[in-house]
């Protein structure tokens, strides 16, 4: 009887640690988890001509956060089509390249760059940090994040156009929280 109590004891005491260290879990470590239906980590990087990217600057809209390489042929097949859709949403849907500086050539990228005609931002991940942050294991691969900056779609490999199209238009339609609130749409 006794050795039933104990064994009670012990394993109610350890399902209340169990419990208490998971509700107690540091909220912003979930917050910045690279997956789906989590906050996309944030970031400070620099583009081909030396300016600040902010990822924070571009909430309130969708964005599509891209990371290639010059190098890497899938990378090469789906440019054209995130090219095509930064004209169709320009305005309404922000795009990133963040390229994998720390393991391309400078020159490499902005040949890539003229190439492909891309105007949309390419950030430079000199350092591989954001990389790291993002878990980049493949290239390329893509976040689509809502105006709030949650990641709502991750592709590792080429993303194409209609996949793009099929993620986005729900996020236009839709709009973000922040969006809703500083109009009054909530």
């Amino acid at each position: 009887m006794r050795n039933r109590l104990l064994i009670l004891v012990v394993t109610i005491v350890t399902a209340a640690t169990l419990i208490s260290h998971l509700a107690g879990r540091d909220t912003d470590q979930l917050a910045a988890a690279p997956e789906v239906n989590y906050r996309a980590g944030s970031f400070e990087l620099t583009d081909l001509n030396d300016r600040l990217i902010r990822l924070e600057e571009f909430r309130g809209q969708p964005v599509v956060l891209n990371f290639w390489a010059s190098w890497c042929l899938p990378c090469r097949t789906e440019t054209p089509d995130l090219v095509a859709l930064h004209e169709k949403y320009s305005g309404r849907v922000s795009f990133i390249g963040v390229n994998v500086t720390h393991k391309d050539a400078l020159d490499d990228v902005q040949r890539f760059v003229g190439d492909y005609s891309i105007t949309y931002p390419v950030a430079l991940d000199r350092s591989g940090a954001v990389s790291k942050q993002y878990r980049i294991a493949a290239m390329p691969t893509s976040f689509v994040l809502n105006g709030d900056g949650v990641i709502v779609y991750k592709k590792i490999g080429v993303v194409s156009r209609r996949e793009l199209e099929r993620v986005l238009e729900p996020l236009l339609s839709q709009g973000s929280a922040e969006t809703k609130l500083s109009t009054g749409r909530l």
